[in-house]
């Protein structure tokens, strides 16, 4: 792991990274699988210049982002440790 912390997670096509407000999120436990959403999102808060609810459309991931090409996602949190 590099010396500032930066962890490299390789995301699988059925997989997705998520963040949240400071507590447990993926830096914490890694990547989760699509099929363990049972939820959706519905309301953007922030940033507050896209303040408003989300469109309910399907939309495919963009072809360049990381989740659709399976590119790393850099996370400054250190992995998680291992039982």
């Amino acid at each position: 792991m590099p010396a500032n912390g930066a962890h490299t997670w390789k995301l699988a096509p059925t997989q997705v990274f998520v963040l949240g407000d400071h507590r447990l999120d993926s830096r914490d436990f890694g990547p989760i699988d699509k099929s363990s959403i049972i939820g959706r999102a519905f309301l953007r808060y922030w940033p507050l210049s896209d303040f408003g609810l989300v469109s309910q459309q399907k939309q495919p991931a963009a072809s360049g982002s990381p989740a659709a090409s399976g590119s790393p996602v850099r996370s400054a949190s250190p992995a998680p440790s291992k039982p």
